[in-house]
């Protein structure tokens, strides 16, 4: 079969052709091509997509105490460290380790609950544009078996908004400084 390549003849089956030169020789190695043979595939990694997926339900809970003590001759110690501050309940179990009695564990987890007596939540909104009016709900959770009253203040010194009068609020003062409520 000839073609039209640099206007000499092209013949299918040679390996390769060189114009300046005619034709290449075709050689044949014992060697195989890449991917070929019986252990082409053996050190290829399974596809990503065949390792099964995990989900996970909840999170994880995060650890903040996981530390080694050394206890004194009463095998008793005291520890304090800040807890984090996140309203959780902490699950609290521990092991010792000792040359004469061997292995001692807790016999079943103290549970530790973390809270606040007051949390503030201002919904805010996604977005705001210059001049635009809204409300900002304050909603203050009290934690303690006791009602209280709360004052609260929002500081406003560099006059970045400004306070709007509300009706259903209880006692309010107006300034261009602060604004109190008592809820």
């Amino acid at each position: 079969m000839i073609e039209d390549i640099y206007l000499r003849p092209v013949f299918y089956g040679s390996s390769t052709v060189k114009p300046d030169r005619g034709f290449g020789l075709s050689l044949h190695t014992v060697t195989r091509p890449p991917l070929a043979g019986p252990y082409a595939f053996s050190r290829i990694p399974r596809p990503v997509w065949n390792k099964p997926k995990v989900y996970l339900t909840q999170d994880i809970t995060q650890t903040w105490l996981f530390n080694n003590f050394s206890s004194g001759y009463e095998g008793k110690t005291s520890i304090r460290r800040r807890i984090p501050m996140s309203l959780n309940t902490w699950s609290i179990t521990g092991f010792s380790v000792d040359p004469l009695h061997g292995l001692g564990l807790v016999t079943s987890p103290k549970k530790l609950k973390v809270s606040k007596a007051f949390v503030v939540t201002l919904d805010l909104p996604y977005s705001v544009q210059r001049g635009e009016i809204l409300a900002v709900p304050v909603v203050v959770s009290n934690y303690m078996n006791e009602d209280v009253n709360v004052d609260i203040t929002l500081h406003n010194p560099e006059q970045k908004f400004e306070f709007a009068e509300v009706s259903n609020e209880i006692n309010t003062t107006k300034s261009k400084k602060s604004h109190t409520s008592v809820l």
